[in-house]
């Protein structure tokens, strides 16, 4: 049995890391949801996985280039993949996020802080920032980061549970995880060998992204605890999939 995540909400039907794909993804029965947080030029977390917005709003600028009230007017409806269908739909802040999710209180928000953002503002801001964005409800969310050291920087301000996302499968990144002891430990389902065991520790697995079914049970058998999807929808058609929330 294993929980399913919706990746950047349900990405699959709607545009990636707005409250329409957090709402959709909350009705459709699931409680864990994941998004991924940018800084604006003013230090604000928003709701983005790029730096640029290109891909999610036909717009050339970057996320830095804007401010969190700038970011509230532009349109990430995705048109080059859902066309007109959402439009507009605007950038989201963390803190609004965050209160969508307090309303539900057996809600968790797994809130993903991006390298590009920490490249450009330092550690200690995005932590900072995204700590005080999740304030409302600290005890819903888990700060996740590839980078580790955002991870136990989070750790250090206390009060959060945190989570890193593995870059690769070695004994380098393995010994990594052990002396972190992270709340949660991703990794892509593309990174775990096929007959390796996953490895023991304090942290509860999770692996990302299951795009059928078929995949998100044979992760479970391997021993992952949390599967994100975007596709929320299809896998939850598949009854085998659909009674984890039943359970």
């Amino acid at each position: 049995m294993a929980t399913l995540v919706a990746h950047r909400g349900y990405a699959a039907k709607y545009p990636e890391n707005t409250l329409p794909a957090l709402r959709a993804a909350l009705r459709a029965g699931l409680r864990w949801v994941e998004c991924d947080v940018q800084l604006s030029s003013d230090r604000v977390p928003v709701l983005l996985h790029d730096a640029s917005l290109q891909r999610t709003a036909n717009d050339p600028r970057s996320v830095f280039d804007l401010t969190a009230d700038e970011l509230a007017t532009t349109s990430v409806h995705e048109p080059a993949r859902l066309g007109n269908a959402f439009m507009p739909t605007p950038v989201p802040g963390l803190d609004a996020a965050v209160e969508f999710i307090s309303a539900h209180p057996d809600a968790h928000l797994f809130v993903e802080l991006k390298q590009e953002s920490i490249d450009h503002f330092g550690l200690d801001v995005v932590v900072g920032q995204a700590l005080e964005a999740c304030e409302a409800a600290l005890d819903q969310c888990v700060l996740i980061s590839f980078n580790d050291r955002a991870v136990l920087r989070a750790r250090k301000r206390g009060g959060v549970r945190i989570g890193w996302v593995i870059a690769s499968w070695n004994h380098e990144v393995r010994s990594i995880a052990s002396a972190m002891a992270p709340d949660f430990l991703f990794t892509s389902i593309r990174h775990v060998p096929p007959q390796e065991p996953l490895w023991p520790g304090p942290w509860r697995w999770a692996c990302y992204d299951a795009g059928s079914a078929d995949l998100a049970l044979k992760m479970a058998a391997r021993g992952f605890e949390f599967i994100e999807t975007k596709a929320v929808g299809d896998l939850l058609l598949d009854p085998r999939v659909g009674a984890w929330l039943r359970a």
